[in-house]
């Protein structure tokens, strides 16, 4: 049996390390793709509780990438197709 995609979400705040390797073993054995996904808040204006300014923003985009290349690192593989 195989399966064409796993995914595993990685939280904003958090580094789950054994998840993040767990699920990359899981996408070895059924021979998946792994898909890494994190979820940090971006403010829209009218929606959020606190004006971001364009310093917020690109901190949120600094950690969102931040957060891709630690995903990136632990689930690495040459076997392993990898997104996020």
């Amino acid at each position: 049996m195989s399966y064409a995609v796993l995914m595993a979400y990685v939280g904003a705040d958090s580094k789950p390390e054994h998840l993040v390797r767990l699920a990359a073993g899981l996408a070895d054995k059924f021979n998946a793709t792994l898909i890494g996904l994190s979820a940090i808040p971006i403010p829209i204006e009218g929606v959020a509780i606190w004006q971001a300014t364009a310093a917020d923003i690109e901190e949120l985009t600094a950690a969102r990438a931040a957060k891709e290349d630690w995903f990136r690192n632990i689930a690495r593989s040459d076997r392993r197709k990898l997104e996020w």
